[in-house]
């Protein structure tokens, strides 16, 4: 029988100044698994945040991509299985031909080997050839280092990746310190544990089973979908699937306690699949309402998926973006509340949404708690969402690029140029019609000077769908006035 085995990469931490947020995330462990294996990686580092989380669709190879905003310094871990994978030395050859085909310029190239790990060494100097002209004028003369460490089981090649980006003048990075702690083990076995059965006794009378039953055809008798959903509020309010209660010409919810309500719907978003509905009220009831966790889950958190019958299983983060994320189910398939060890909500699991047809009930998409809060809300108020939408992916401009590459301040500059990067632009949306490109810096919205990419979105919140606004922006160090009318995002 296939084995499944857990590659933990645990990620210890050097105390350096952090929010608390951030320090939660570097403490907490990262699991990645792989088939047929029985062995796990330990790998302590230095404040290493986690990004990416993914998986590859057959199954047979993980990655992660960690970054350390103190030192600059990227991390990624890619665990594949590979026909050449005895050593350290295969896995290093197999890479190493894929290195040079790629149009990475490899120059300084040096192998070595490091206890079991096979080292490949190099420095690409023309790394910043297709950044954006304003982020090379900023960044100056730069190269980046890269380290490579092979190591191989039982058919795995794993391939632990470090890279910094340098000046001239800086000194060399502590990989070496890092790739010290690496080590190679037997997995603890994973079992059933008495904090998803507490966690289960906290959250149980809020989560419940909802029906949607669909008029009889004049062929054929009604029929029922059934979801899993939870109260939003002490008035009745439940937030579940949009597709349970699609075309529903009734609507049920039965509690745990064996108590039956009927239900109407206040409304839906066919973007994120949830829809809101209300319960019948029973004098002097009150509902247990779940709360939505203050942040939105990490990979490297506890989750559990709670169903309406009473059903608790394991779950964490496969990877995520902006209002989606790709949860792995360790039990079999759930759809309902994604809540922390505290029973909060840190997002909402869709069934019907699995993207991975060759792993059935393993992989499954989920809606981010902060994104089921804010859809929550304008259901409750408006019985609609309305979103606007530019189309652009933004970074803080000198913040987010100095640090992502562990560049720092010029001499005499005592702070960070202001502004928002534009990092990717979909052609299809209205910033691209109105001129903006990526690469471009945002400085003002109207004449509201802009500090962040977050006060920009924060501003561009304010405005309704329709609306002209004018964006200031800086190309090739030249500013430009620019106008742009907001869109709604397709429904």
């Amino acid at each position: 029988m296939e084995r499944l085995v857990t590659v933990l990469l645990t990620v210890l931490l050097a105390a350096t100044p952090a929010s608390a947020q951030e320090k939660e995330q570097r403490t907490a462990p990262i699991t990645l698994a792989l088939p047929n294996t029985s062995w796990s990686l330990q790998m302590p580092a230095t404040g290493f945040a986690v990004q990416r989380d993914t998986s590859r669709p057959d199954g047979n190879a993980r990655s992660i991509l960690a970054i350390d905003k103190a030192s600059g310094i990227n991390l990624s871990v890619f665990l594949e299985r590979v026909p050449a994978g005895e050593s350290g030395k295969d896995c290093r050859a197999y890479y190493g031909e894929r290195l040079r085909n790629s149009p990475v310029k490899m120059e300084e190239v040096r192998t070595s080997e490091r206890r079991e790990m096979a080292i490949l060494e190099y420095t690409d100097k023309e790394f910043a050839r297709h950044m954006p002209e304003e982020v090379k004028k900023m960044l100056g003369t730069i190269e980046q280092r890269h380290l490579h460490a092979y190591l191989a089981k039982q058919g795995i090649c794993i391939d632990i990746h470090l890279s910094k980006a340098l000046q001239p003048g800086d000194e060399a990075p502590p990989f070496g310190a890092i790739l010290d702690g690496v080590r190679l083990s037997d997995p603890a076995s994973a079992g059933p544990t008495a904090t998803a059965q507490h966690v289960l006794a906290r959250v149980r009378a809020s989560v419940a089973l909802v029906q949607g039953h669909k008029a009889p055809a004049a062929t054929s008798g009604g029929a029922v979908a059934s979801g899993s959903g939870f109260f939003v509020s002490q008035d009745g309010h439940v937030l579940v699937a949009a597709h349970v209660v699609d075309g529903a010409s009734s609507i049920a919810i039965l509690l745990a306690d064996g108590r039956r309500l009927a239900a109407q719907l206040v409304g839906r978003d066919a973007k994120t699949g949830l829809a809101l509905l209300k319960s019948e009220t029973q004098a002097g009831a009150r509902y247990p309402p779940l709360g939505f966790a203050a942040k939105d889950a990490q990979f490297a958190d506890r989750l559990f998926i709670v169903d309406g019958g009473g059903r608790i299983v394991d779950a964490s983060i496969a990877s995520r973006r902006a209002e989606l994320v790709e949860v792995r189910v360790e039990g079999g398939p759930m759809e309902g509340p994604l809540v922390n060890g505290d029973g909060e909500v840190a997002g909402i699991v869709l069934l019907h949404a699995a993207p991975r047809k060759d792993a059935p009930g393993k992989v499954s998409f989920a809606v981010p708690g902060s994104a089921a809060a804010y859809v929550t809300g304008e259901l409750r108020t408006k019985g609609k969402v309305e979103r606007m939408s530019l189309g652009l992916s933004l970074a803080n401009f000198e913040v987010d690029i100095r640090s992502e590459f562990g560049v720092p301040l010029p001499a005499g500059q005592a702070k960070p140029l202001p502004g928002a990067l534009i990092k990717k632009l979909d052609h299809t949306a209205p910033a691209y019609a109105a001129g903006l490109r990526a690469g471009d810096r945002i400085l003002k919205l109207n004449d509201t000077a802009l500090g962040t990419a977050g006060e920009f979105l924060r501003k561009l919140g304010d405005v309704s769908a329709g609306t002209t606004v004018s964006l200031t922006v800086v190309r090739d160090g030249k500013e430009q006035l620019l106008t742009v009318k907001l869109g709604e995002l397709a429904k």
